[in-house]
């Protein structure tokens, strides 16, 4: 960016550059994120993209950040300077390959050049693939957009998904907004629980397309205000209802509110006021009991566009096909159908960013021409400064109340599928937006009551139907959980068995840690923040590179630790 001849401009997404947009010697440069299309480490391309890559593989990254310093970067560095670090044979094994091993010692500088090269090409050649295969097969180019989503949803509109349907902002935006509530994640009652019997990791196929495959499409029309009780020609609303009572406790309440800075899913709803969508309030009312006043609202009564059931349809049968072929191309529809509700989700932007070059005094009079929307100015040499300003919220629109089907659409599956598994007495102990860890000897009762229910097959690959889904390597017959851990959201621990043969494993999760500093000992570990411990990792062992997402400078942490107990 210093190099840059006019303005850098930033989009950024919290501490991710998802764009900068400048010129170099007259020529426009445009830098994009690539995760923001391909979700997933850059070892994950090769196998996606497998005719790109040709025979190109990526060893286990490796690489001593901690021994390495501004002084002894371009030098060679003797073997035994190796000894403290983790994984010497992995990295000499490594260098050895590639020539980085001379005279007995390691050229570190060859060594990174090498791989930062190689990951260059490696990425290159599969983005131009995924770019090639969007491109044929959609007409839409990947470098005209940020993201995935935005990629998905240009790809909507020209089925004709959006066609009636509105954007909104302003007042009516912000209302919206508070109805708009993600998936369910919660252990069992919101308590930690140590489980020693087999345990089922039963996902719903495709989420969220199957929300959007059950709608009876997207609402038309403009919004239109009502109070007191929902009209009688509505099609789908959103209303602020306060709660009177709820008659039927769950493990796993419907409803949440926020506290402390996270979602609580909560049975404790009585007396509060809520904003909810249609089929969420028509949830609470069949599976909690609820009883409920109607104070306000927005509604629609003008019909659905049924294309998005057809699109979404038609993406899923063609993904099957492709993955059956071992077209890379499945890897795209999944990529696709996955991220398509999010835009409509998309809060607005509040901020912008601008690198100015030039000098003070071009740094200066920028300054003096945007003083009244300049959030902060940060140096980042004498010959460049960043600014965040302020942007103007009157420019936001968005067709916020489909994101609020879907969302609603998504929780309905579960908990049609949840609430029936409490009723019948089959216990489940964590659930995780798409999937749930249940009893494993209970699947085959669920299945056999929900067809009862609701007249169809529980168990398949298809939309709207749910599978057992832990992978563990080297096993035969079924896979499941013998022990599981749970501590809290997105933080648990599964023994994996299965009855083929003797092969055991652990899936181990933690927000906030890696897996790779909860490897050793990962069972106890949990035991011990099971019973109440504190423990605190070092982040720096894996990496103690920072990147400042506020000055863009690039320093060496020597320590970066987190608490964690639960």
């Amino acid at each position: 960016m210093r190099y840059s001849s006019k303005d850098t401009n930033i989009i950024d997404c919290g501490t991710k550059i998802k764009q900068a947009h400048g010129f170099y010697k007259g020529r426009e440069l445009i830098i994009k994120d690539s995760m923001s299309f391909l979700a997933g480490g850059l070892s994950a391309l090769p196998k996606m993209f497998k005719e790109a890559s040709g025979d190109i593989s990526l060893e286990k990254e490796c690489f001593p950040h901690n021994l390495i310093n501004e002084s002894n970067f371009q030098s060679l560095w003797p073997i035994d300077y190796l000894n403290s670090y983790k994984d010497k044979e992995t990295l000499i094994a490594n260098a050895t390959k590639i020539g980085a091993i001379r005279d007995n010692k390691f050229d570190c500088k060859m060594y990174a050049t090498h791989y930062c090269n190689r990951d260059v090409d490696v990425l290159r050649s599969c983005f131009e693939a995924f770019r090639n295969l969007v491109f044929n097969e959609f007409n839409l180019d990947v470098y005209r957009f940020l993201s995935i989503s935005s990629l998905s949803l240009a790809f909507q509109h020209n089925e004709g998904c959006f066609d009636d349907c509105f954007e909104m902002n302003s007042v009516l935006l912000g209302f919206l907004r508070e109805g708009t509530v993600g998936g369910r994640v919660m252990t069992r009652d919101n308590q930690k629980h140590h489980i020693k019997h087999k345990i089922a990791d039963f996902d719903a196929v495709s989420l969220y397309p199957s929300a959007m495959s059950e709608l009876q499409g997207y609402v038309k029309g403009k919004a239109k205000l009502f109070k007191e009780s929902i009209p009688s020609d509505a099609d789908y609303y959103v209303a602020r209802v306060r709660f009177n009572s709820i008659s039927i406790n769950r493990h796993f309440p419907l409803l949440s509110f926020y506290q402390n800075g996270s979602r609580n899913f909560t049975n404790d709803i009585a007396k509060r006021t809520m904003i909810v969508g249609k089929q969420a309030l028509e949830d609470i009312e069949r599976f909690q009991g609820a009883k409920y006043t109607i104070i306000e609202g927005i509604y629609w009564n003008e019909g659905f566009n049924n294309q998005i059931t057809k699109t979404i349809r038609k993406m899923f049968n063609a993904r099957l096909q492709y993955k059956a072929e071992g077209n890379p191309l499945q890897n795209v529809l999944k990529l696709m159908m996955n991220s398509s509700y999010g835009k409509l989700l998309m809060k607005p932007i509040v901020k912008k960013k601008v690198f100015v070059s030039g000098g003070q005094k071009k740094i200066d009079e920028y300054t003096r021409k945007n003083i009244h929307r300049m959030i902060s100015r940060t140096p980042i040499s004498d010959k460049i400064a960043l600014f965040e300003e302020h942007k103007s919220l009157t420019q936001h629109f968005s067709p916020i109340h489909l994101g609020i089907q879907i969302l609603d659409s998504s929780k309905h599956i579960m908990n049609r599928v949840m609430c029936l598994a409490e009723d019948i007495n089959a216990d489940i102990w964590y659930q995780d937006t798409d999937s749930m860890h249940i009893d494993y000897d209970a699947v085959p009762r669920l299945a056999n009551a929900y067809r009862d229910a609701y007249n169809k097959e529980l168990i398949g690959k298809q939309m709207g139907q749910f599978h057992v889904d832990f992978d563990l390597k080297g096993s035969e017959g079924n896979i499941y959980a013998k022990e599981s851990i749970f501590l809290g959201k997105k933080s648990y621990l599964d023994v994996l068995a299965c009855d083929g043969n003797d092969v055991e494993g652990l899936h181990i999760r933690m927000k906030g840690i890696p897996s790779k500093l909860l490897e050793e000992d990962a069972y106890n570990k949990y035991l011990k923040l099971f019973n109440g411990q504190s423990m605190s990792f070092d982040l720096t062992e894996l990496c103690s590179i920072n990147i400042n997402s506020k000055s863009q400078s690039v320093s060496k942490r020597s320590s970066f630790k987190r608490n964690v107990s639960f």
